[in-house]
This record gives C-alpha cells, structure tokens and sequence, in this order.
C-alpha cells in the first residue's frame, strides 16, 4: 500500500507549491527559471554516426545470434551430435555469450 500525501512541513511556502486537501494546487518549481536556460542539441553534430553506431550494434547482435543456428548443420554432421548435444551447443553458446557480455560491461 501506498502512502498518502505527505502534510507540509515548516518550508512549505518557501518550497513554492500551496498545500490544500493533501494536493499542491500549483507547481512546487518556477516554470520561468526552467524555462530561462538555453538548451544544447549536440545531437544534431554527432546525429548520423549515433545512428550508425546504433544500427552496426543492432546488426552484430542479430549476426551474432543466427551464426550458432547457421553452423549447426556442420556441427552435428562433423561431430556426430544427437539433437540433443546440438541443443547443449546452443545453450552454451548463450550462456557464454552473456557472461562475456557482463564482464565486458565493467
């Protein structure tokens, strides 16, 4: 459960909103002082190489997860598998996969 609204303390007033029913009935910050700061869009300079970067990484993790599947044939044909121990090649394929990535990520 959720708790309720919490009652104004000693700042309220000073906190900017005005307390009434358990609600503020205007906005607890100065929307002109928000609204005074320049934004910066360093977006619009980097814009296309974020785009190719985000669809390069897309891309290799498609790639990388169909290349297990495609090499599964030669696989089973080359190491006389059973279903089953194709089955183990792909899990731990996964699962190696996914341990790099988390060691990557530090």
């Amino acid at each position: 459960m959720l708790p309720g609204p919490v009652p104004p303390g000693p700042n309220a007033e000073r906190s900017g909103g005005k307390w009434t029913n358990g609600h503020y009935r205007e906005a607890p910050c100065d929307e002109a002082a928000i609204r005074s700061t320049r934004c910066s869009q360093p977006a619009a300079v980097n814009g296309p190489w974020i785009l190719a970067a985000t669809i390069l990484g897309s891309s290799m993790a498609f790639i990388d997860g169909t290349v297990v599947n495609v090499a599964l044939p030669a696989l089973q044909s080359a190491l006389h598998a059973t279903l089953s121990d194709v089955q183990w090649v792909v899990e731990s394929y996964a699962l190696f996969l996914a341990a790099l990535l988390l060691i990557a990520a530090l």
